[in-house]
C-alpha cells in the first residue's frame, strides 16, 4: 500500500498538512512552529516530517502550560 493510501492513524510520520489535521490546527501553524524550534520535524528531501510522539508532547506542553 502506497504511503498516500496508508490510514493515518498507522503512520508514524506526517507530512505539515497531516500534522496540522492531527493536532487540528493549520499548516501554517505548523510551519512556523517548525521554524521557531517549537515542534521538531526532519526534512526527508522537499518535505519535512513530523512524528506523533512529538507533536503529543508539544501538545501536553501546551496544556500543561509548560515551556513552548
Amino acid at each position: 500500500m502506497p504511503v498516500s493510501e496508508t490510514p493515518l492513524a498507522d503512520r508514524r510520520g506526517l507530512r505539515i498538512k497531516e500534522a496540522a489535521d492531527y493536532i487540528g490546527s493549520t499548516p501554517w501553524f505548523i510551519e512556523v512552529a517548525i521554524r521557531q524550534r517549537k515542534i521538531p520535524a526532519h526534512k526527508l528531501g522537499r518535505h519535512y516530517v513530523l512524528f506523533k510522539d512529538d507533536l503529543d508532547n508539544y501538545i501536553e506542553r501546551v496544556r500543561t502550560g509548560g515551556a513552548l
